[in-house]
């Protein structure tokens, strides 16, 4: 997916933003860290640190401010162009990035221009159709320097290139994962004959 920019767009909203995920950051520093290890899985809480991690892709625009300077920028009239999937806010300390947060974004949460959006405002219903993007609470990975620091595993590996950190899994835990009870499997069923396939 391409990489836009929304810097220009709306100080109080960038102030807001800025407070939010500072303190987000705060309490992430401050979370237990575990370092990577594929046959461990880290439980709530647990932030498992990635290192050395190169951000690489498109992304990789964003570890200089020239560059990220150059993106386009996201708006009212682009918004329904691109494929928004993730949040990237940078603090910038010269030209290089302090760090960068990312946050996944669902597709429900990118609204698109809808003619009878109703939201609650001042005691009461109102009309509003501009396009936008609600924003969770929350930090789903976190880059400074070489250390990616991720506090989810599925959210952050659907943003960023984390193929050198993960590895296929072993018959004995496929057999293992569709042994889970919550899991109907047909008669007959071989999971070897899933071997060296995408599931």
């Amino acid at each position: 997916a391409p990489m836009v920019s929304t810097a220009a767009n709306g100080l109080e909203a960038q102030g807001a933003l800025s407070t939010m995920f500072a303190g987000l950051v705060a309490a992430l520093r401050q979370a237990e860290h575990v370092p990577f290890d594929a046959d461990y899985r880290a439980v709530d809480g647990e932030v498992v640190t990635l290192s050395p991690f190169e951000l690489a892709g498109p992304a990789s625009v964003l570890l200089n401010s020239a560059d990220a300077a150059t993106l386009p920028k996201l708006n009212a009239s682009t918004i329904n162009e691109f494929d928004v999937r993730a949040l990237a806010a940078v603090e910038w300390e010269g030209t290089a990035p302090l760090f960068i947060v990312f946050q996944r974004v669902e597709s429900r949460y990118v609204l698109k221009r809808e003619p009878w959006r109703l939201m609650f405002a001042d005691g009461r219903f109102v009309r509003d159709e501009r396009p936008g993007l609600e924003v969770a609470e929350r930090v789903d990975a976190l880059l400074e320097g070489d250390v990616l620091y991720v506090t989810s595993w599925p959210r952050a590996h659907s943003v960023l290139d984390l193929t050198l950190w993960t590895r296929e899994a072993t018959v004995s835990e496929m057999d293992a994962f569709f042994a889970h009870k919550k899991l109907a499997l047909a008669d007959g069923f071989d999971s070897e004959a899933l071997a060296d396939t995408v599931v």
